[in-house]
């Protein structure tokens, strides 16, 4: 047991596919599980597409093979792509009324994602 990674605000999801994604309040980070060492930060605090404001991002899942995360936030969820060992980011998706993401999973071939809410909505990607 050791502790790889620290920051000062409260991790709110984690995954683990290619890397550690953790979810955090308005940011999302990538670090190496082997060293601990970030290896990219998405920082929505100022944010300038059209989504809604970020609040917590309040779960993570990464696919089957770990190359693709989800992160769900209030009435939106994010995806990443790892694409030769760099992280990029998909358009969010964006649901009026969707409230929190609190629960996903992807389907075990990675081609589906589904996600439930706090308003108790159940959507399949």
């Amino acid at each position: 047991l050791s502790t790889i990674y620290s920051c000062t605000y409260p991790i709110y999801s984690l995954s683990w596919g290619s890397s550690i994604c953790i979810g955090e309040n308005e940011k999302v980070t990538f670090i190496d599980s082997s060293n601990g060492k970030v290896e990219q930060v998405f920082d929505y605090s100022s944010h300038d597409d059209n989504c809604p404001p970020c609040k917590e991002f309040t779960i993570a899942s990464c696919n089957s093979t770990g190359d693709i995360v989800a992160v769900g936030n209030y009435n939106h969820f994010r995806t990443f792509s790892n694409e030769n060992g760099s992280w990029k980011e998909m358009p969010p998706t964006v649901v009026d009324n969707m409230c929190s993401v609190t629960t996903m999973t992807w389907k075990r071939d990675g081609s589906s994602l589904v996600l439930g809410t706090s308003c108790g909505l159940l959507d399949i990607y």
